[in-house]
């Protein structure tokens, strides 16, 4: 392992800097290799950007910029290639412990591996086909380049982590937890999800198609570039506390899914349905609903600082819905069939509203004020 890579642990393990902090130092170790071979993803934070989000802690956090600047300038590790951490035909890794190691270009079909706890580490280009992963612990350390096929990740813990190119296919995720973790470019197809966390962390262009997401909580998280569809389920989440940009769901199901104190910003939902699902103190700018079919939601904003700003809605299917306590400002709904709704302290400022007597005249200018 580098040196630079080296310090950065122990300064985490001493309690210098956070896991959070190692995360994000981590990640930009893996945006500057990244440049200097071309390969910057979309979502992926410049080292310049890292540079002075990591500057700005060094009043609190000494030493911090010094080995922030030394790892961005020109950082190249020569990884140990270990090729054996997933062996083929069912013999795997089954236990360890292990510190400041680095695994990269292992790969293994029908495969075991459990019961490992690894730390400060960095873990990279690994290929599971028809395997196992589970019951594996992962603080502060690196992942670039991880896929699992037709396999199964579960019961495992990563905290502090920096996720890079990260790819699920016809996989099973279950009872995982990712806490303060900052992912980018995860890939979710046909796969579930599920009774896993996401906690604090920072996900970064997600790819989700054909996959159900159930059980699930992603609070006080970060996402962007992040595009949910075709066919995609998600049911019994948490989302409380997410500050969201540039979010687009696409012919995706919302079921008994709470948004709490969430912040979406450039986002879409497009052939979307919405049932059982309620809103509190959200706030959404410049969202677009199109072709949405919303069905027993509830939508009370200011019950936290909520608000609705340049809401477009279009070819809506509204029924059993409430709407109370909210400002919508600069709303745009055209196409739209309603069905029992209740509204009660609504107040739309600078709307445009076509069809359904202008939403019922604007449900008697809100009730008269």
């Amino acid at each position: 392992m580098d040196d630079k890579i080296r310090k950065i642990m122990e300064m985490n393990k001493s309690g210098k800097i956070s896991d959070d902090q190692t995360a994000k130092l981590l990640s930009a170790l893996t945006t500057e290799n990244e440049k200097s071979s071309g390969r910057i993803g979309p979502g992926t934070a410049t080292p310049d950007e890292l540079h002075r989000e990591a500057y700005q802690t060094t009043t609190t956090q000494p030493g911090l910029h010094g080995v922030l600047r030394d790892a961005l300038q020109g950082l190249k590790s020569v990884p140990t290639v270990i090729s054996d951490l997933l062996s083929n035909h069912g013999a795997g890794q089954q236990s360890g412990t292990f510190e400041a190691e680095t695994y990269v270009g292992a790969e293994g079909s029908d495969s075991t591996t459990k019961g490992n706890s690894m730390y400060s580490s960095d873990v990279g280009d690994i290929t599971l086909t028809r395997g196992e992963f589970a019951n594996n612990t992962f603080s502060a350390t690196r992942f670039h380049g991880m896929e699992i096929v037709d396999g199964r990740m579960a019961h495992c813990s990563i905290k502090g982590a920096a996720i890079s190119k990260i790819s699920l296919q016809d996989a099973q995720l279950e009872k995982s937890s990712f806490t303060g973790a900052h992912v980018s470019g995860l890939t979710v197809q046909r796969t579930q999800v599920i009774h896993c966390s996401f906690n604090g962390s920072r996900i970064d262009d997600w790819q989700g198609e054909d996959s159900d997401l159930n059980d699930c909580s992603f609070n006080s998280a970060n996402l962007a570039q992040v595009e949910i569809s075709k066919g995609c389920k998600l049911r019994d989440l948490s989302m409380n506390g997410i500050d969201g940009q540039n979010v687009l769901f696409r012919q995706s199901t919302f079921r008994h899914v709470n948004f709490n104190n969430v912040d979406l910003d450039n986002s879409q939902f497009d052939e979307a349905v919405f049932e059982h699902v309620s809103f509190s103190g959200h706030n959404q700018s410049q969202t677009l609903f199109r072709r949405v079919t919303l069905k027993d939601v509830k939508f009370r904003l200011r019950e936290g600082i909520g608000n609705l700003r340049k809401l477009t809605m279009e070819d809506m299917k509204i029924s059993n819905c409430n709407f109370y306590n909210c400002d919508l400002e600069g709303c745009v709904m055209r196409g739209f069939t309603m069905e029992d709704i209740d509204c009660e302290n609504v107040d739309f400022m600078d709307r445009t509203i076509e069809s359904l007597d202008d939403f019922l005249a604007v449900i008697q200018e809100s009730k008269a004020k």
